[in-house]
């Protein structure tokens, strides 16, 4: 059993001409999903971003699980989350991301055959992924 770690962001300035951080949860895609174009291009501003987070991955090779530890810094942002709403995208983000990257073979269910969730506590705002081959 293999695992591996990395960092990646929950929080993105998704614009290059001015300050518009995107919050990556279910409520934020809802009203990005709206235009096809904003969406597509958010998600692959996304990959760019984590590409870096992702480089020393190894490949996948079998099944794996995946838990993402999320934290939150109350300070800059107070605002209670629900955690599945954060994890729901993040996952679908990350996850296409390293298949795209030949990281994973795929991300459906006879390749990740577990996911977990947890909140981390306060701090850095970001979600810690760890994926474990089994």
């Amino acid at each position: 059993m293999t695992k591996q770690y990395c960092t990646i962001p929950i929080v993105f300035n998704r614009c290059k001409t001015k300050k518009r951080n995107f919050f990556l949860n279910l409520n934020a895609y809802t009203q990005v999903a709206k235009n096809p174009h904003v969406r597509n291009s958010t998600k692959k501003m996304y990959e760019e971003l984590i590409q870096p987070n992702i480089s020393h991955l190894k490949p996948i090779t079998g099944q794996f699980k995946v838990t993402y530890t999320i934290y939150r810094d109350y300070v800059k942002s107070p605002v209670l989350f629900d955690l599945d709403n954060v994890v729901s995208i993040v996952s679908k983000y990350f996850m296409d991301t390293i298949v795209n990257a030949g990281i994973a073979v795929d991300d459906n269910y006879n390749h990740m055959v577990e996911v977990t969730i947890k909140y981390g506590g306060k701090g850095e705002t970001r979600a810690e992924v760890e994926i474990e081959e089994i």
